[in-house]
């Protein structure tokens, strides 16, 4: 497609019901083709069709066709002959191609008859880098201000006049990134290029004489386009803008302690009636935006924030669904912030509340305060290591391209990465938009920075680093928003270990999703140690390895070369003992071990517990694994040993090669000296009074047990009570915290916030002498008015498929897929079925997908190679749809509106009863009250199971229907601390199978 100037075709297909590009499973409803000579219309037309089952409501809504007109269509099959018809020949433009391969069947695709096929988002890519959706709506919207007619010909016509405009677009970027661009697209045979390129394009590339066509494409890394990290693009533009900050993150360093006795800030006080006025209607908030609207709820919220931060005391709020906590948090915490001088870090558990803070709450706080500095700091490995794309830039050029791209060719993506990275004004890899990403999967992984692997000071490219940039931004920002992994794995990592920390020094903490603490914590004071991991990083110091390799390159340093002959010969032996090890020793211990592998590669966990480590036979294997340790240990030593011996000089002295291989030999004993410590952990000695502090269990995937590769073995340890460490986190780092969720209650004493209290340790933070104060604060939304629970209770008790797994457990049985099909029918879709395993959610698809597409509804999963926001967006965008989810769906999902008016669970939320972190705390519990169950396992499912309640109302003008499918919550004693977790008002009515689909629509027809 080397000549724009000629004939081409632009082709759309309007399809519903796509589940995923790979699976072929769109149904089209409408095609068009629009001929395209001398770059003006030159001929048109399209079809209605038959998909042959019902063409959802909301497509029909949205287009403005009935149903009549799709009947009186012609077949899919029909349409692909007629589209082949047309476009045979000639270059076809399409805007999505996995859409248009999974609309029709490959022995007939329109595709195959074309002269060429370039896909218009590519282009996309190019222009408009930026954007974070690259969705035809989206693109469509930014540049010519217009939303989707949903007809195919009037897309096609926009995808015309949409390409003209993503042109004018990519014209604004620099003139040598654009010429680095299109250098590339050539190269890769791309046929934007001559689109970019303009006329005469293809001349001037067949013109070229022989010495310029046999040059290696040069492929630049452009760094030196990004900004400094303290330059002129540090200034803000208009007061309250957000900061592009993103600041990055390692586990190397520690949060600042407070000084002992230290609380307030100099006296700073924030009046609470100050705050109330700015909430308050005609107050500043409301003059700003229109829309908002008091809540008495959000009011008494932000009062005891205000209250809390005054008095350096620690508050736990629990805010029902539609409080707007957000805000009620933000408002004081930011006039605090700004009068003290001092940052509020505020931390969440999801992106979607990430997002939501930066990009909607603190800019219109911003605009409200007149002025606020905000960023939002992301874990490490979000971001590009200008280093590592300098390096694979370099190799690009020397036609040695080292890793590895999923769907494009080499050339390609470096047009499309380098046109994000010279643009993008944090480098946080998360900002790519997500059909990108997919086609980079795997490569992003691999050029992210690594705190391992970053050299820091000795960085060449550390002036324009987008981590340290970020962290610059981020010292001077009156709030900064993080993650929870983030700010605990800098309480983890103990005393700094450099002089920039993640988080910039704070007292005063608001944590937000504040129900998922003990989860998150578990991971950040606990221990792994993994076999593939260990033996990638023996391999590289064994003689055979890259990094032995590159060592013995440093001529000028003849002494050191010898350094490594004991310990890489060492490295290589202790590769086979590990193997051995595992494969003789680890393996078997696994409960499925000969089993074949589990469908979806699901892993394989066994905990092992006291009385399991004190048998005499397992003496001898501790043993083994603790000598295995101290090896590793050894090498480690050796390695940090050796590159402490490199002079000074030779590393500062511009000799960038030998800082690198001293880097690497740093960062490799790092990494052997961490999986020697998490052994040594798992392997303790039952004796020793600590062992019971930790639960200890084996993992792996079991479709790698097998096969040449080692397997994807783990060796695993987490604490048995986090309480500690967080009470200790609190009261030594912090003057104030506010820790607020929808759910953190459950039935119980202290007004049901005792169980909360002992996860996080806020009960220490009593007793190590800090006030700690307690709020509840009701929904404002009328769930007695706009809802209801429908409990049915002749359905399989989902316990008694324990004796026989395939009954419930594992495989979804007919009346639950008859029951879930009684519902959906009578809500044409809109539902969100909440189940417990990803096997679960794959059977019921199988059965479902069929019947209900028959009803004109699409049936999503979530699925491991489809990421959760992409299928959150196309259920959010597609009214009608089903979504089948696990345990990430119960909570973080936000669809106001009529696309979620049915939740469905199948069952009660209990976590699996071998999970071990799970097990191994029922069994803290049970030793410590004799009640592990009530203690711990009931309360944690309750949780649960109010996030999965709360996904339903949104907003006050929601409405919709809770079907709980367990006949448990009728019958069994405990039913009724899930009962007692619902919120005021939602009415439980008791109907039968039978009676399901009359009940809900009765439901609805009350509430239309």
């Amino acid at each position: 497609m080397n000549d724009w100037t000629g004939e081409y075709c632009i082709l759309r297909i309007i399809a519903a019901g796509q589940d995923g590009p790979e699976e072929g499973s769109a149904l089209p409803v409408e095609a068009a083709v629009l001929r395209v000579r001398g770059g003006r219309e030159a001929w048109r037309d399209s079809w209605l069709i038959d998909p042959g089952v019902p063409v959802p409501v909301s497509l029909r809504e949205r287009s403005g066709r009935s149903e009549e007109e799709h009947r009186r269509g012609i077949s899919p099959q029909e349409a692909a002959m007629r589209v082949r018809g047309h476009i045979e020949g000639l270059p076809v433009v399409v805007y999505g191609r996995e859409n248009l391969e999974a609309s029709f069947p490959a022995d007939g695709a329109p595709a195959a008859a074309a002269a060429g096929l370039a896909d218009a988002r590519q282009l996309a890519w190019l222009a408009l880098p930026y954007l974070r959706d690259h969705s035809l709506d989206a693109v469509v919207s930014s540049l010519l201000q217009e939303r989707l007619p949903w007809r195919a010909l009037e897309e096609a016509l926009l995808i015309h006049r949409l390409l003209a405009a993503c042109r004018e677009a990519w014209m604004e970027g620099h003139p040598r990134l654009r010429a680095a661009v299109l250098a590339s697209l050539r190269v890769a045979g791309n046929p934007w290029y001559f689109f970019l390129a303009g006329e005469g394009a293809g001349k001037r590339a067949g013109g070229r004489t022989r010495a310029e066509r046999d040059a290696p494409p040069r492929f630049p890394d452009l760094v030196e386009l990004l900004p400094a990290t303290s330059g002129p693009g540090d200034a803000p533009g208009l007061p309250g803008a957000p900061r592009a900050a993103t600041a990055a993150g390692d586990a190397d360093t520690a949060a600042h302690p407070v000084p002992p006795g230290e609380r307030a800030t100099g006296g700073t006080h924030v009046s609470p009636e100050d705050v109330e006025r700015f909430l308050a209607p005609g107050g500043a908030l409301s003059r700003h935006y229109p829309f908002h609207e008091t809540r008495p709820q959000q009011v008494a919220m932000a009062r005891a924030v205000a209250e809390a931060l005054n008095d350096s005391a620690f508050l736990a709020v629990e805010a029902g669904t539609g409080v707007g906590k957000s805000l009620a948090y933000l408002v004081p915490g930011a006039l605090y912030a700004r009068a003290a001088g001092v940052p509020l870090v505020v931390s969440t558990y999801t992106r979607n509340l990430q997002e939501q803070l930066f990009h909607r709450d603190l800019p219109l706080l911003a605009r409200a305060m007149g002025s606020l500095d905000f960023s939002l700091l992301k874990g490490r490995s979000n971001y590009i290591c200008l280093r590592k794309w300098s390096s694979w830039c370099d190799t690009l050029s020397r036609g040695q391209p080292v890793l590895p791209l999923a769907g494009l060719a080499p050339a390609e993506g470096y047009a499309f990465l380098v046109s994000w990275m010279v643009r993008s004004p944090s480098g946080d890899l998360e900002e790519i938009s997500m059909s990108l990403r997919l086609c980079l999967a795997g490569f992003l992984e691999e050029i992210s920075s690594d705190p391992d692997e970053c050299p820091r000071a000795r960085c060449p490219l550390r002036e324009r680093c987008r981590v340290e940039r970020a962290r610059h931004l981020a010292a001077r920002s009156d709030v900064v928003v993080v993650n929870h992994a983030l700010l605990l794995s800098q309480a983890a990592a103990g005393e700094p270990a450099s002089s920039t920390p993640a988080v910039p020094p704070h007292r005063h903490l608001v944590i937000d999703e504040a129900h998922h603490l003990e989860d998150v914590a578990t991971d950040a004071f606990g221990a792994s140690f993994s076999l593939s991991s260990c033996l990638h990083n023996l391999e590289e110091v064994s003689p055979a390895g890259r990094f032995h390799a590159a060592w013995n390159e440093l001529s000028p340093h003849e002494p050191l070369l010898r350094e490594l002959e004991e310990p890489g010969g060492e490295a290589r032996e202790l590769s086979c003992q590990f193997m051995e090890f595992a494969t003789r020793d680890l393996l078997p211990l696994l409960p499925d071990a000969g089993d074949p592998p589990r469908e979806g590669g699901e892993p394989q966990r066994r905990r092992l517990t006291a009385s399991e480590f004190a048998h005499p036979d397992w003496e001898s294997l501790c043993e083994r694994g603790r000598a295995l340790a101290a090896r590793l240990q050894r090498i480690a030593d050796r390695l940090a040993e050796t590159a402490g011996k490199v002079p000074p000089r030779c590393r500062d002295d511009g000799q960038d090669e030998v800082t690198h291989v001293v880097h690497r030999a740093e960062a490799l004993a790092r990494k052997l000296e961490r999986e020697a410590s998490a052994l040594l952990v798992f392997f303790q000695d039952p004796q020793d009074p600590d062992f019971s502090l930790h639960i200890r269990w084996l993992e792996t995937a079991a479709s790698q047990v097998r096969g040449g590769a080692p397997p994807a073995l783990y060796l695993k340890c987490a604490p048995v009570n986090v309480g500690g460490e967080l009470a200790s986190f609190f009261t030594d780092n912090l003057s104030a915290a506010v820790l607020t969720s929808a759910s953190l209650r459950v039935p119980g004493e202290r007004d049901g916030f005792a169980f909360f209290l002992r996860r996080t340790g806020l009960d220490q933070v009593e007793e190590r002498g800090r006030e700690l104060r307690l709020l509840s604060l009701d929904s404002p939304f009328d769930y007695a008015r706009q809802s209801r629970l429908f409990a049915v209770p002749d359905m399989p008790d989902p316990a008694a498929g324990r004796a026989s797994p395939g009954r419930f457990r594992e495989v979804p049985h007919e009346e639950l897929c008859a029951a879930i099909e009684e519902v959906l029918a009578a809500t044409g879709g809109r539902a969100l079925v909440l189940l417990t395993s990803h096997r679960q959610v794959r059977r019921l698809h199988s059965l479902l997908r069929p019947r209900l597409e028959k009803m004109g509804i699409s049936c999503l999963c979530q699925r491991r190679d489809v990421p959760n926001a992409l299928l959150l967006e196309r259920f959010r965008e597609d009214r009608d749809s089903v979504l089948l989810a696990t345990e990430a769906f119960w909570e973080g999902v936000d669809v106001p509106g009529e696309s979620l008016s049915a939740v469905i669970m199948a069952k009660l939320p209990f976590r699996h009863p071998q999970d071990p972190v799970t097990a191994g705390r029922v069994d803290h519990y049970e030793r410590a009250c004799g009640d592990g169950w009530n203690a711990y396992y009931l309360p944690l499912a309750v949780t649960l199971f109010r996030q999965g309640i709360g996904r339903l109302i949104r907003r006050s003008t929601d409405s919709g229907v809770v079907v709980l499918l367990d006949p448990r919550f009728l019958t069994r004693g405990y039913s009724r601390n899930f009962r007692a977790a619902l919120p005021p008002g939602m009415r439980v009515e008791v109907v039968t199978a039978r009676e399901l689909r009359e009940a809900v629509r009765e439901f609805f027809a009350e509430n239309a």
